[in-house]
């Protein structure tokens, strides 16, 4: 058992708000500015790693570097025997989690949830800056209800690449992990995007879409399994709102929305149905064009909901197949893209019944007797001064068929001669004895 921490510099430690497996939040009170703050202390083991200050101290001063209403800030780090710590405003409002707990969201709550989340994971993404461990537990609240997305120290800036990374590990936590990042691909932002359409689905139906006993049949289920449909959980969901989440959860990154703005922009107008306004709400939230960038090494520690596990790519379990050999039957679109698709449909099928009548036609025409097949003259007859007259006649002219076979009449019937008279007979008289 280790003391329980008292004093971390000039900090005075007040009570614990909670730990996982790679860090440990507390509240403190800052003597020097009179405010209380929230110090995030990471694990002993991490300190004694080799190269881990330098890590640390570049994802800190990258963490500086965002300024975003909708992104805590970091007001200090340090180190101190060993542990370093962050030091960052103090939200009296709890997180996310915390109040997915309490009770169902409306629609309207979610899209402004959603609008300040997507707001400030879209600027992060806009300076080459990738999450990889959103989550609920990571976007704190104020008293009005404000969103604030946290916890950028596990993030690696996209582009920079400087050994200084351990290999062999992926970041993240199973419950809101990405195929890709389960499989440990090269991942870019849409991973954000798909753990930011995570949370809205537990949002709008109050459950994840993937439970498991293990972390590895939990990222089993992501990389393979269709997440159930939130209308079946939850009949009062608009279908609109249905099709929306299940694009931002699809499993090739291809096919979900390409920023978190497209996915807050598609949600709010599933909503309102109003295109002008998502346009408005874009370019209020979205006021700068730096590029995206795309992170090209992940190392690995895969993390649940309140506790973190270090795995290795050995130890995960999951069959190393690309996200592409994945075959899940991809949402619905919305109806708005269906019916230009559909008119697309019927116009190509008019077409092609026209192809084929014209073709019909044209065989039939030009068909050996047909109205429009070439005729050819008839066989001229052969003058009769052309043939020789010690030739045989041309087998043209003689009769093939064989004569018909003459009918024999048959012969006249004589009457038969008639039968002569009858011999009178003659009466014969005794003849006279002689003496």
């Amino acid at each position: 058992m280790h003391a329980p921490l008292r004093q971390l510099g000039q900090y005075e430690i007040i009570e614990e708000l909670g730990h996982g497996g790679m860090s440990t939040v507390y509240r403190a009170r800052q003597a020097s500015m009179g405010r209380e703050v929230a110090i995030k202390v990471l694990a002993a083991e991490l300190a004694r790693e080799k190269g881990f200050m330098e890590r640390f101290t570049k994802e800190v001063q990258l963490i500086a570097l965002l300024e975003h209403p909708h992104i805590l800030p970091v007001i200090d780090y340090g180190e101190t025997n060993g542990a370093a710590y962050l030091v960052m405003r103090f939200l009296q409002g709890g997180s996310l989690s915390d109040r997915i707990k309490q009770g169902p969201f409306s629609l309207s709550e979610a899209n402004a949830m959603l609008n300040q989340i997507a707001s400030a994971l879209d600027y992060a993404h806009r300076r080459g800056v990738i999450h990889r461990d959103l989550k609920p537990s990571n976007i704190l609240m104020d008293k009005d209800g404000n969103c604030y997305l946290t916890d950028f120290g596990i993030a690696k800036i996209a582009h920079i690449d400087d050994g200084l990374t351990t290999t062999g590990h992926v970041m993240g936590t199973p419950a809101y992990m990405s195929p890709e990042q389960g499989l440990g691909l090269p991942i870019n932002g849409r991973a954000d995007i798909y753990a930011l359409g995570l949370i809205l689905y537990e949002m709008l139906v109050r459950r994840r879409p993937f439970t498991a006993d293990s972390p590895p049949a939990l990222i089993f289920q992501h990389v393979y399994h269709p997440p159930p449909r939130p209308t079946v959980l939850n009949p009062d969901l608009p279908q609109a709102v249905e099709e929306v989440v299940l694009k931002a959860l699809a499993k090739r990154p291809e096919e979900r929305y390409q920023t978190p703005m497209d996915l807050a922009n598609a949600f709010d107008y599933a909503l309102t149905g109003d295109a002008t306004h998502t346009t408005r709400l874009s370019r209020t939230l979205s006021t700068d064009s730096a590029p995206t960038l795309v992170n090209a090494g992940v190392p690995l520690a895969i993390a649940d909901e309140g506790t973190t596990l270090a795995m290795s790519d050995s130890e995960r379990q999951v069959p190393p197949l690309p996200v592409e050999a994945v075959s899940v039957p991809a949402p619905a679109e919305p109806e708005t893209v269906r019916q230009p698709r559909r008119a697309r449909m019927a116009l190509l099928g008019v077409v092609f019944l026209a192809v084929a009548f014209i073709g019909v036609f044209a065989l039939s025409q030009f068909a050996p007797g047909g109205a429009m097949a070439p005729r050819q003259p008839p066989p001229q007859p052969t003058p009769r001064h052309a043939i020789p007259r010690h030739s045989p006649p041309p087998l043209s002219s003689r009769r093939r068929t064989p004569p018909r076979p003459r009918a024999r009449r048959p012969a006249p019937q004589r009457p038969p001669p008639p039968s002569p008279p009858p011999r009178p007979r003659r009466r014969l008289l005794p003849r006279p004895h002689r003496r």
